[in-house]
Parts: structure tokens; C-alpha cells; sequence
């Protein structure tokens, strides 16, 4: 849900209203995150264990187009039909790493954002069947969310530049301010920034 709001307003930004979702979220990745931060992605842990899961991740969509059913086995053909985009993402990983370039890249972004966004509609469209419930599916969708989870808090962490490693003061704690000996002791940089919102003042203490 996050990131669905966030690639909404990038496309309010861009005034691409009605730029479909995976585009949106492609789009987002390439050119919403720093070039530093991109190849920070692109090192993490947290795709590569994304990239060499197993097994390999099947789109719902395209069992149910099959006329997949719960309480049969899927067929070896299906099942390379449903896991394409995933391969897809483990071809254009391999295939940056063998050579990097700046399209292989953005390639490598947008069967990233296709995957993800693939687990989210499986997600979405839970257990239900004209069969009865899938409890495979519900077991598969569990053991996919242990290895999208880490990645979709590191492209959150990303797209807003690590926000958890910026402290942000003003007033008296700000640098030249009369209390900023209190922050001394905290490594880092100073950067001029802007936040839109009112300052309060309660008991003497503005906030």
C-alpha cells in the first residue's frame, strides 16, 4: 500500500495519471531512487535472496487462466508458463552482473517491479476458488512474503533516501544555535532542508 501511494504521486508528479501500475512502479524505481542508492539495490542481500528463491515464484493469474485447479498437481508446462517473470528477473540479474551496463540496469529494475508487483496481486486475490480454498497457495504466499518483505522495506528505505539516518532540528538545536553542543556527539553532516507543516507552541515549548 505504501508504495502503491507512492508511485501514485510520482505519477502526479510526472502528470502520468494514467500510467498503468507496473509501468508506474518501474518508472519509479528507475528514476525515483539516486544512482548511489540504486546500486545499493542492486547489491543488497535482500534481491539477490529475491533473484534465488526457490521454488520459483508463479503468477496466480496465469494458473487460473490454465484452468489451474487446487487439488491437482501442476503440470511441468504450466508451471514454466507461471514462473516466467521470474526467470525473467533471474536472467536480467545474471546478465547485469556478467556486464553491467546502464540498460541492463534499468532492465533489471523493471522484471524487478514486475516480480513484486506479481506477488501483490497474488496476495490480493487471497485463497478463494470455485474450487473450495487453496491452501497450497496460502502456504506458497507465506513463504514468498519472507523474501519479498526485506525487499520492499529496502526499496521504501531507498525511494526516500534513508530516512532513518537523517535527524532533523531546528530553533535552539539547529548549528550556531545556542543548544547545539546537545547534538556534538552525533557523527554526519548538516544539510539545508524544508518541511512544510506549522510550529506550535505548548508550555513555553515550541513544536
Amino acid at each position: 500500500m505504501a508504495l502503491n501511494k507512492t508511485w501514485s504521486a510520482f505519477n502526479d508528479f510526472q502528470k502520468e495519471l494514467d500510467r498503468p501500475d507496473i509501468p508506474s512502479f518501474s518508472q519509479l524505481l528507475i528514476e525515483g531512487i539516486s544512482k548511489r542508492n540504486l546500486e545499493d539495490l542492486i547489491h543488497s542481500k535482500e534481491l539477490r535472496d529475491l533473484v534465488e528463491f526457490k521454488p520459483q515464484i508463479m503468477n496466480h493469474r496465469t494458473l487460473r487462466r490454465r484452468g489451474y485447479r487446487p487439488d491437482r498437481e501442476i503440470e511441468p508446462n504450466l508451471l514454466r508458463e507461471a514462473t516466467v517473470e521470474h526467470r525473467k528477473l533471474e536472467n536480467a540479474y545474471r546478465s547485469y552482473w556478467e556486464s553491467p551496463s546502464e540498460g541492463k540496469k534499468e532492465r533489471l529494475l523493471k522484471r524487478t517491479s514486475q516480480l513484486l508487483y506479481i506477488v501483490r496481486s497474488n496476495i490480493a486475490h487471497g485463497e478463494k476458488t470455485p474450487y473450495g480454498p487453496d491452501l497450497k497457495k496460502a502456504e506458497r504466499d507465506e513463504k514468498v512474503s519472507g523474501v519479498v518483505i526485506p525487499v520492499l522495506l529496502k526499496l521504501i528505505e531507498l525511494i526516500f533516501d534513508k530516512p532513518d539516518q537523517k535527524l532533523i532540528v531546528y530553533g535552539t538545536l539547529a548549528p550556531g544555535a545556542s543548544n547545539e553542543s546537545l547534538l556534538n556527539e552525533i557523527a554526519g553532516t548538516w544539510q539545508d532542508c524544508k518541511i512544510k507543516g506549522e510550529i506550535k507552541q505548548n508550555y513555553g515549548l515550541k513544536f
